[in-house]
């Protein structure tokens, strides 16, 4: 029976990466192998969560292996220690739960968000979120930011939450906060607003707005009227209309 193991070498703190792993450099030194007995000791250790924090409990599972490892079981004694670390549960007889009192020595500390993304483009009186709205690269599900706009190159204005309803080259700011597992970020990304239907389909038109239709001939569905290309169509209610280039 092997009760104690000396040696142990992990590595307790870590940046957050959304994963419960511990690095385990050394599963240590098993006592009372005997001389000439092939028996390898491994091990893997865990956190308790995958989310960031101080004072993290981590649990390690150790297992045998060799050709003379089946003469030999694990009971491991919970008087074990790693560190400052201290066995506070034995899970299993193979298993030990570490913790300490002291703060430095396993935590997971906040990542750098590194996310990027993209916004669709979309024409006065459609919603964009509805249009896929903005595509990410990079961002954890449910890390949700903040959207606010100002209109590109317009320095005088400020960023608002307010969907923008109005033509021209917008730029989007997502503000992340800071959280337990993540730093505090900042990025932006540019789209257009317009008043030209350039394609087919179905959009969603508001009253009191010019639009445009591109180059061919148009008709809008309950409508016989045929548009011309850069003809101006004025929407009657804001509703959806569905447009066909003939």
């Amino acid at each position: 029976t092997i009760e104690s193991i000396s040696n142990i070498d992990i590595v307790p703190r870590k940046i957050y990466d959304g994963t419960k792993t511990v690095k385990v450099n050394s599963a240590g030194t098993p006592s009372g192998i005997r001389e000439g007995d092939d028996v390898t000791l491994f091990a893997t250790a865990e956190y308790d969560t995958k989310d960031g924090g101080i004072n993290k409990k981590i649990t390690m599972t150790f297992r045998l292996d060799g050709k003379d490892s089946g003469n030999y079981v694990l009971n491991l004694d919970d008087t074990m220690q790693i560190e400052s670390a201290l066995v506070t549960d034995r899970p299993a007889p193979n298993q030990l739960t570490f913790y300490s009192d002291d703060s430095t020595w396993a935590y997971i500390s906040r990542a750098p968000r590194t996310c990027t993304f993209t916004f669709p483009d979309y024409l006065i009186g459609e919603d964009p979120m509805a249009l896929g709205g903005p595509v990410w690269t990079g961002k954890e599900e449910g890390d949700e930011p903040e959207y606010q706009y100002k209109q590109k190159d317009f320095y005088d204005t400020a960023y608002k939450s307010e969907l923008p309803q109005k033509t021209g080259v917008w730029t989007v700011r997502a503000k992340f906060p800071q959280t337990a597992n993540w730093d505090a970020y900042t990025t932006t990304a540019d789209f257009i607003v317009s008043s030209e239907i350039t394609a087919g389909g179905k959009k969603t038109l508001k009253t009191g707005v010019a639009y445009q239709l591109g180059s061919g001939s148009w008709q809008v569905t309950g409508d016989r009227t045929v548009y011309l290309g850069g003809s101006r169509f004025y929407a009657t209610s804001e509703r959806e209309y569905e447009f066909a280039i003939k």
